[in-house]
């Protein structure tokens, strides 16, 4: 059905996150193993990232927005894209330093994290597609979102941030899903987040340890979010899963399973 995919990445680049990175890096490795590899089978692809910012600082001035994606890192380096997007495509696939740049965001970030608000500007903001993001989203591809937040996105935190301003997060799910002409039968989405039980977990969640909290929060908004699409059509997996690759191509492989099913291809 899906010849050609939007992949959509959410990093959360908070401070918080800096303890994570390990876990991330770990993860994307397992992606490269084993989702990439099948990914050079389609007509195209797109993959960004955006991060959690009001406005990430690296971008220039004209895109540093919210939903604005990345293409230069923490290093002030701009990440080299083979086409010249400010996301990587089928070109890039062979060079595994495009990736390692477009996903090295750091941890400087606000503490304001508003994934949602993001998610939403990148997928529906017609001013960004036209400029900063140039072309990204394309309403007839199979859009792929990937999500990889600490902490909740919710009104009024224990930390005493607001978090998106998209409206009431049970309607986020159906909002989304909306905007695609097929709605959930072109989407496609996963999430690295807090583990769901707040008791059971390797890296518990303390808001008010330092300036931005420490471990992982169980996201109960976000996994509703995510758990909103139906069985097939999303996973999530725990953020707090120690750095092991072969620990996380299991979910590597169901996502690359589920997103074939979903393509038929």
């Amino acid at each position: 059905r899906c010849k050609d995919i939007d992949l959509l990445f959410v990093y959360d680049d908070s401070p918080s996150m800096s303890k994570k990175t390990q876990t991330i890096i770990t993860a994307m490795l397992a992606f490269q193993l084993d989702v990439f590899p099948q990914l050079k089978n389609l007509c195209s692809l797109h993959l960004g990232v955006v991060t959690t910012d009001q406005a990430y600082p690296f971008n220039p001035p004209e895109c540093q927005q919210i939903g604005a994606l990345t293409n230069i890192n923490q290093l002030n380096v701009e990440c080299p894209f083979a086409e010249g997007h400010p996301y990587a495509t089928l070109a890039d696939f062979d060079d595994p330093t495009v990736f390692a740049c477009a996903f090295n965001v750091g941890s400087q970030g606000e503490t304001d994290e508003r994934p949602i608000d993001a998610m939403f500007a990148t997928i529906t903001d017609k001013a960004l597609n036209n400029g900063c993001n140039e072309g990204f989203y394309r309403p007839d591809a199979l859009l792929v979102l990937g999500m990889a937040i600490d902490e909740d996105d919710d009104d009024n935190d224990a930390q005493g941030h607001s978090g998106s301003q998209k409206g009431m997060a049970q309607l986020w799910g159906p909002l989304f899903q909306a905007f695609k002409p097929n709605g959930v039968e072109d989407m496609y989405v996963f999430g690295l987040l807090g583990d769901e039980d707040p008791n059971n977990t390797l890296c518990p969640w303390d808001p008010l340890d330092g300036a931005d909290g420490l471990g992982a929060e169980s996201a109960p908004n976000l996994r509703a979010f995510i758990n909103s699409f139906p069985e097939g059509r999303q996973e999530i997996a725990s953020l707090c899963t120690p750095p092991n690759v072969d620990t996380f191509r299991p979910f590597a492989q169901k996502i690359l399973s589920e997103m074939l099913a979903a393509c038929a291809i």
